[in-house]
């Protein structure tokens, strides 16, 4: 049931062996917010075959890189080595796809490594801060209202049972896309894919179960005052569709909509706020059309200090 994709590019002789999971944080559990990002630390802390910290000692061994993001949407795990090694890096992530065995301690040290990260990357930014209160308020039913990070008070209850349960239910061939890209093709890819990931048994895997969006009827305001603020920013976001989630065929007409309007220093608003009116000195709009829930149109402006 394992997808693969790939994208030949034979400069360099080195594969990127990436491996997509359907799964992310908007599949969290209720109550259990960051959830799906503790999982891909804990990816590293062990199973019955590779011992806590193996799997990346013999990556780098190998002369190869290895890291994993987990978003909204999905988490992903990827491996950058030489062709030849290639073989071992799939060895390494069919058997994670497997049980994972890690001890009471790689569970304790994990969460305290991504509550020091929500410290670090949200609590001591105002920026972040008010980022996840306009997510909480934008969002009155959809998971996006939670962020991929977790809250913190839910993160400091997550156990090693949850992680091991999460795993369980989400990590299995069939509910994962593998992409490989770099100095190989299709023929040398599949006899490769099918010894390392062919024994590895299809489990069902529940529908993902998100919310949907109730109509937006109620335009709502947000202020944030907070003592790190030192030059005052100013959002607009807009609920949008994208291209797999309501009016699709407005998915493009918005990314170009958002490069014209405050895509650079030749956009209309940066040259209308910032070098006609100096009001501002600062403007962006970003939109993102990849999302599979709803995705935000957000214009940020930075106004000018005397203003």
């Amino acid at each position: 049931g394992l997808e693969v994709g790939g994208s030949p590019n034979h400069r360099v002789p080195a594969v990127s062996h990436m491996l997509w999971l359907r799964v992310g944080a908007i599949d969290d559990p209720q109550g259990k917010s960051g959830i799906a990002h503790y999982h891909e630390h804990m990816m590293y802390d062990g199973t019955p075959r590779y011992p806590s910290g193996e799997y990346a000692n013999i990556i780098n061994a190998a002369g190869g890189q290895q890291n994993a993001f987990t978003g909204h949407d999905a988490t992903a795990y990827y491996i950058d080595i030489a062709k030849d090694r290639l073989p071992l890096a799939m060895s390494l992530e069919a058997n994670r796809l497997g049980p994972l065995a890690p001890t009471d301690a790689d569970a304790a040290k994990e969460k305290e490594v991504i509550i020091e990260e929500r410290r670090q990357r949200i609590e001591n930014n105002p920026t972040a801060l008010f980022s996840e209160q306009m997510a909480a308020s934008l969002y009155r039913n959809h998971a996006y209202q939670r962020p991929v990070i977790g809250w913190m008070h839910e993160m400091q209850g997550l156990t090693k049972e949850d992680v091991l349960k999460f795993h369980r239910t989400w990590y299995h061939p069939n509910n994962a896309i593998l992409i490989l890209s770099g100095d190989i093709t299709a023929a040398e890819a599949r006899p490769l894919v099918e010894r390392y990931y062919g024994e590895l048994p299809r489990v069902p895997v529940s529908a993902r179960q998100w919310g949907d969006e109730p109509p937006q009827n109620a335009a709502r305001n947000l202020t944030m005052r907070h003592a790190n603020i030192q030059q005052p920013v100013w959002s607009r976001v807009y609920m949008a569709p994208s291209l797999a989630y309501g009016d699709k065929e407005q998915a493009l007409p918005l990314l170009l909509l958002s490069q014209l309007l405050g895509g650079g220093k030749t956009s209309k608003l940066y040259r209308l706020l910032v070098v006609d009116k100096k009001i501002a000195s600062a403007v962006d709009v970003s939109y993102d059309l990849f999302t599979l829930g709803p995705s935000e149109f957000e214009i940020t402006l930075t106004p000018e200090a005397d203003i």
